[in-house]
């Protein structure tokens, strides 16, 4: 990874990223938290009193999670579908399906 490539991201830099409040990420990092999540990235201690987050740990982070949204999201389509079908055969056609699954949908 080039050096350029990474910076530190203080928290609240971390807040306006993630959308995240001040206590929900602590939360995140916490082990007795029920919000606890163990692949939210550990901070990188910057002092005796400073800590900070390093950008590209934070871009995979968010970036995995929006992945399985995407997953539970076509899972989810794809058990809709299932109660749908006739003898295994799909009622939705791969271009509307596609259009579906990524959220395009136009009312008019």
């Amino acid at each position: 990874m080039n050096s350029n490539d990474t910076h530190i991201y203080r928290i609240h830099d971390l807040i306006k990223i993630t959308g995240l409040s001040r206590s929900s990420i602590y939360d995140k990092l916490n082990h007795n938290s029920p919000r606890y999540d163990s692949t939210f990235p550990n901070p990188v201690a910057l002092g005796s009193r400073a800590v900070g987050w390093l950008s590209s740990e934070i871009h995979a982070w968010i970036y995995s999670r929006t992945r399985a949204r995407q997953s539970d999201d076509e899972g989810a389509f794809n058990e809709q579908c299932a109660s749908y079908r006739p003898s295994g055969h799909s009622l939705v056609s791969l271009p509307i399906r596609t259009a579906l699954l990524q959220k395009r949908f136009y009312y008019f």
